[in-house]
């Protein structure tokens, strides 16, 4: 039987009632879609409190993979079949794609977590992602990101970061054919009258002044000599550490003792607070770099190495690098001693850049002992007035007498 004569008798048995070609098609579509579903998705798909269930990945998630439920088990497969399909293009469904796309973009693993941080505060929640990207107009998107700014309050900065994800992702939508062109490229916000000057931070609550220091050292030298029940005894030196070398808390909790050479330590890795990875590679977009190891940060290193360990991290006796959140509980309880504001970490690196550029170092070598790639980024951001109120007022007493 050739195929005139097959439709001929499928036409005949249509039109006698026998079979009914409609529902043939229906359940043979329906078979093509479990069959490319199960060749397609790698996740179980269940039944459970009133729905159908199952996960897809999704990058953007700590877990890297999201849950999807549907009323009924139809419903989940046409959801599964259009998302591999890649005929429900959104701005949720490119974004797990685009991000990975920029990890291999970046040299650094924060910057696209960063990202991250921003999707899950301004887009995730909205609905504006659930929409076709075809269906994205200009209009749409432009009434979308006014309503942000002014929910958020959003500075320059701010805006910019938030942007990024709308900007780079549509254009990546466009190399992957699936828009013809970006719409956000024609979105016009003003932005000097819309968005948020920003107010640079009260000094005394971003740095240390000298008396807080002292007590602070005396402190941290008196839990490390009397560690109690603490579990980390490293601790207390390792906080006072910062004061000395400026370092971020991952980088603190991240040096090995092959990182020490002499009067220099070298910064080549920090440890990500949010799963403890180590990274090796530096928090700087300007590579690797060393710092100078002062008088006190030497006695701090000679009493750390004193410690039996099972390993090479400075500041852990253990096989595996300090938590950064030992070192930040430790700062907030130090503070509540001290009877000061409470303080982070980053203070501290604050304090230490404040107080090269009050010793008059400069600014480029201060820039890159810090490990900044531009000196406005450090003037801007980590240079506060260390002097009390009393001590100002002696400043400007010696600076305004007019003696020659």
């Amino acid at each position: 039987m050739n195929n005139r004569e097959a439709l001929k008798l499928l036409q005949f048995l249509e039109s006698s009632g026998k079979i009914d070609l409609s529902d043939a098609k229906e359940k043979m579509e329906k078979q093509n879609i479990e069959n490319f579903i199960k060749e397609n998705h790698p996740y179980d798909i269940w039944f459970g409190s009133g729905r159908w269930k199952t996960w897809i990945f999704d990058e953007s998630r700590p877990e890297k993979r999201r849950l999807i439920a549907k009323v009924s088990k139809d419903k989940l497969l046409e959801y599964l079949y259009r998302h591999y399909a890649g005929e429900e293009n959104t701005l949720r469904t490119l974004y797990p794609k685009w991000l990975s796309y920029k990890r291999l973009q970046s040299a650094s693993d924060l910057y696209p977590d960063r990202i991250n941080v921003d999707w899950n505060r301004f887009y995730a929640p909205s609905k504006l992602v659930d929409v076709a990207l075809v269906d994205l107009t200009p209009l749409m998107l432009e009434e979308w990101v006014l309503r942000i700014i002014k929910q958020y309050s959003l500075t320059k900065t701010a805006y910019n970061n938030m942007a990024i994800i709308l900007r780079q992702a549509l254009d990546y939508a466009v190399r992957l054919h699936l828009i013809e062109t970006n719409p956000f490229r024609e979105v016009r916000i003003d932005t000097k009258r819309l968005l948020v000057r920003p107010q640079k931070k009260e000094d005394k609550d971003q740095v240390f002044t000298d008396e807080e220091v002292h007590h602070f050292e005396s402190i941290a030298w008196n839990d490390s000599q009397n560690p109690g029940k603490r579990v980390y005894t490293l601790a207390p030196l390792a906080a006072l550490f910062l004061f000395y070398t400026g370092l971020r808390v991952g980088e603190l909790t991240g040096l090995k003792i092959s990182d020490i050479h002499a009067d220099q330590i070298y910064i080549r890795r920090f440890v990500r607070r949010e799963d403890h990875k180590v990274i090796e590679h530096p928090k700087t977009e300007s590579g690797y770099r060393s710092v100078q190891l002062t008088e006190n940060s030497l006695k701090v290193l000679e009493a750390v190495l004193e410690h039996p360990r099972s390993g090479d991290w400075v500041f852990s006796e253990y096989n595996t690098p300090l938590p950064s959140r030992i070192v930040e509980e430790y700062f907030a309880k130090t503070c509540s001693i001290i009877g000061t504001t409470h303080k982070s970490t980053h203070c501290a690196r604050k304090t230490f850049t404040s107080c090269l550029i009050d010793s008059g170092i400069n600014i480029n070598t201060v820039r890159k002992t810090v490990g900044h790639s531009d000196e406005r980024t450090t003037l801007k951001n980590y240079v506060y007035d260390r002097a009390t109120p009393a001590k100002k007022k002696l400043q400007f007493e010696a600076a305004l007498s007019y003696h020659s």
